[in-house]
């Protein structure tokens, strides 16, 4: 019998959220932007004086804390709004024509680019954490911290995408505030361009409060964490290689992360087994050889997840970047490409910035077919071109003491460094024919200035005309992200 599940919860409103990006044009903008967000906040706390928060409050600051620390926006205030009928009754104030305030919604607060913004107030580690004792489980984040409606609403590959496709092809309908205050439903029967639109094309469309998803069966996996050094890396880009090539059971799965910090190279590979046993033959020729650590054993899937995503770089508050490579395979030779230049830009990044601390990981996830089960939507995943989103990400540390403009020219710069790296390893994944030029990145961990074409290709146009209908007013162009208006 097919169950759904459904998830309401509570999001956190910031308005005049502005990205390290949007400092460089501060001297033409910043008048403006700060009177309508002074003007938002002063009716705000007039309607709603419970639920709004300022500079100096406990819930203005965890309101506006972020994952990656540095990535944190200043705001001039906050508001966590109880019910549809409250985001319904702030999105008119914000938009309304003498206000027009910036603003950004929060949802696990995972959000890679500054600024950018999601629904729904939970993570998926907390849903997990629900659902588990149950038996079921959702197609939905694979490490702890990630927003439910961040995810929901760009793609979503998870731990179950091998046997059930992505986040998006598992949600059966939205409800949504529109951006002039309507609170509408969408589904394949009812405002069917709606939930395509909202099936990977973000927040371009209005704010997102209610997603009802299938639910899977789940039972217990086995899985965890195993490190390697560098001193095995042959041995083990010949087995991932031989995985992506060759692995046909869709119950197993396994993500790599290569992390180079202060030049010190390691392997992480987080390897999911989904099934109540102690034995994966699939995985053993990964696990005969020699590793650092490994947890991997027969566990709880909410106790899987949360063991992932938390981690402590030593390095205080840090800043993140990250972009993507599209690839269907990887053969030997592009992950050599991948290490060797790796270890290169955390090199380069250490000589070019030594009072910084850089830990460059690199993510590989072979998927077996990741479009199988695709419904269609705003993300291009057909099934006849299965594609895996390689991950290059750069955390660095961050001088709590550094101006606005100092951050925005590191985080610039190294928006530079991860472009250039991508394109080097999209040049070899091409030449060994694991990759298109025209191929879809994936939004969700793509760099924010990336071209609509890239990211959505031939439904650019379908997009603008979904986002012209439910968003006249371009009311959700006040908010940073992949605008398709």
């Amino acid at each position: 019998m097919l169950r759904y599940l459904s998830f309401s919860s509570l999001l956190i409103v910031a308005l005049s959220s502005l990205s390290c990006v949007d400092a460089a044009r501060l001297d033409t903008r910043n008048s403006d932007l700060q009177n309508g967000a002074v003007t938002a906040c002063s009716i705000l706390k007039e309607k709603f004086p419970d639920l709004v928060a300022f500079p100096g409050a406990d819930q203005y600051a965890s309101d506006i804390d972020h994952w990656a620390g540095a990535n944190n926006l200043n705001a001039t205030c906050s508001i966590e709004p109880a019910s549809p009928e409250d985001v319904s009754k702030i999105i008119k104030i914000i938009g309304r024509g003498d206000i027009r305030s910036p603003f950004a919604v929060k949802s696990g607060g995972h959000a890679y680019a500054a600024g950018h913004s999601s629904t729904l107030g939970l993570t998926w580690d907390q849903v997990y954490k629900q659902i588990t004792p149950l038996g079921i489980t959702i197609a939905g984040g694979r490490v702890s911290g990630v927003g439910v409606g961040g995810l929901s609403l760009g793609g979503g590959y998870s731990w179950k995408t091998n046997q059930y496709g992505l986040t998006i092809d598992n949600i059966v309908s939205h409800e949504v505030v529109l951006p002039g205050g309507e609170i509408v439903h969408s589904s394949n029967e009812t405002n069917s361009d709606l939930f395509f639109g909202l099936k990977g094309g973000l927040n371009n469309f209005g704010i997102v409060t209610h997603i009802t998803y299938k639910s899977l069966p789940q039972d217990l996996i086995y899985g965890g964490k195993v490190t390697y050094s560098y001193d095995v890396i042959d041995q083990i880009s010949e087995v991932v290689a031989y995985f992506s090539e060759f692995n046909t059971d869709v119950k197993a799965q396994i993500g790599t992360v290569n992390s180079v910090t202060e030049g010190e190279f390691v392997m992480n590979i987080e390897f999911f087994y989904d099934a109540p046993t102690n034995y994966s033959e699939v995985f053993e020729p990964f696990l005969s050889i020699p590793s650092i650590s490994s947890d991997i054993k027969l566990r709880t899937f909410d106790n899987y997840v949360s063991s992932f995503g938390n981690d402590d770089f030593g390095i205080g508050k840090f800043g993140f970047i990250s972009h993507t490579v599209p690839i269907s395979k990887y053969p030997v030779p592009l992950i050599q490409v991948i290490v060797s230049e790796q270890i290169a830009l955390e090199q380069s990044l250490r000589t070019q910035y030594p009072n910084t601390t850089f830990i460059v990981h690199m993510d590989i996830e072979p998927f077996i077919n990741t479009n199988a089960h695709s419904t269609g939507g705003a993300y291009p995943h057909p099934s006849s071109r299965p594609l895996t989103p390689f991950e290059p990400e750069v955390y660095y540390s961050v001088d709590e003491n550094s101006t606005i403009n100092e951050k925005t020219t590191l985080y610039n710069a190294l928006a530079t460094e991860i472009k250039n790296y991508s394109r080097t390893v999209q040049n070899k994944a091409v030449e060994l024919g694991v990759s298109l030029w025209d191929d879809p990145l994936y939004p969700n961990y793509s760099l924010g200035d990336t071209p609509l074409e890239l990211l959505y290709g031939d439904n650019v146009p379908r997009l603008k005309e979904i986002a012209a209908k439910y968003d006249p007013e371009k009311v959700m162009t006040l908010t940073n992200g992949f605008h398709v208006q």
